[in-house]
Parts: C-alpha cells; structure tokens; sequence
C-alpha cells in the first residue's frame, strides 16, 4: 500500500469531462484557434498552409474505406489596408465580441497576430468566452422547422417554435390534433 499512496489519486473520470458541453466548446475553439495560428505563421514564411481530414469513401465493390485529404483552411483574419483584422468564429457564426456586437478585432501591426491569438485563446481557457460560444451554438439550433405533424424539429429552442407551441395549447388546436392522430 505504501507505493500506491505514493501516487496522487482524483475522484475525475474520462466520461464526466466529455459530457461537460462547455469544456467541448472551449476545446474545439482552441483547436480552431490553434490551426488559424499555424496558418498565420506558414503564410509569414511563404509556405501554403492545408489541413488533413479523414473522409469515409465508398469504393468500387461498395466497401467503405477512409481517405486522408488535403483541404484548405477557411482564414479568421484579413488584410485591411495596413492593419490585420481578426473575426473569431465558431458554430459557422461571427462571434460577437462586445456589447456593441462588434465581430472583429483590429490587430495593432506591433504586436501581430500570432499575439493576439495567443490572448484570445488564454481568455477562452479562462472562461470568459463561454457565454459567447453557447449564443453562437443557440443561433445555430434548428427550432423554426416542424415535422409534417406539428412537432418542432431538435429541442423546440428556435423562436418561432415556441410560438407555434404558444398557440397550439388553445383548446381548438389540441382537440383538432388529437382528432387528427386518432386518439
């Protein structure tokens, strides 16, 4: 017992950290972070920057086989005359950054991009980005659409699923969708 008292327990487990949705979001932001800096720094050394994905291919006789393909990485930063501009995005959506609902972040040429980088992905390790993420994520769910019997499609959280919600608990719509579904 001596050796295993030695060593430094934790009561964590792999399945608790992977069901924790905001340590995903802030992983998958610092690795899309990560990539837009190499990205910057091939560029700066005159080399083209591609990612490689992995890609499931159906071959001749209909087994599946993967692929490693080179793909281009979309850029989060332009040149703007003499400046860099920097627009962070996650879930396919411009983060808003301030109150304002600024999206972009002017790079001061002293200090580069590379820097600001590496500040952006210190305040996302230190939580601040979370309420920015989860608005992004929400922006994202699919709540306006219904299946062909009413139902909101996903989890009903778009706007004008609650309001087709809203008005189907009147007393004629729910009547009239139970006679409909034979109850």
């Amino acid at each position: 017992m001596s050796i295993l008292s030695s060593l430094k327990l934790s009561t964590k487990s792999r399945k608790a950290e992977a069901a924790d949705k905001t340590q995903q979001m802030r992983r998958r932001f610092l690795a899309a972070l990560a990539e837009q800096k190499r990205a910057y720094q091939a560029e700066q050394a005159g080399q083209h920057y591609t990612r490689t994905v992995e890609k499931c291919v159906k071959t001749e006789t209909g087994d599946k086989v993967r692929q490693r393909q080179e793909r281009n990485l979309r850029r989060m930063y332009w040149q703007s005359g003499s400046t860099v501009m920097f627009e962070p995005k996650f879930a396919g959506r411009s983060l808003k950054l301030g109150n304002d609902g600024a999206t972009t972040i002017e790079i001061d040429p002293a200090i580069g991009l590379g820097e600001t980088i590496n500040v952006v992905m210190k305040s996302v390790e230190a939580g601040e980005f979370d309420a920015i993420l989860l608005n992004a994520v929400a922006g994202r769910k699919r709540g306006g659409r219904s299946k062909k019997d009413g139902r909101p499609v996903g989890d009903g959280s778009g706007t004008v699923a609650l309001a087709v919600a809203q008005t189907s608990t009147t007393p004629t719509a729910t009547a009239a969708s139970k006679a409909k579904a034979g109850r």
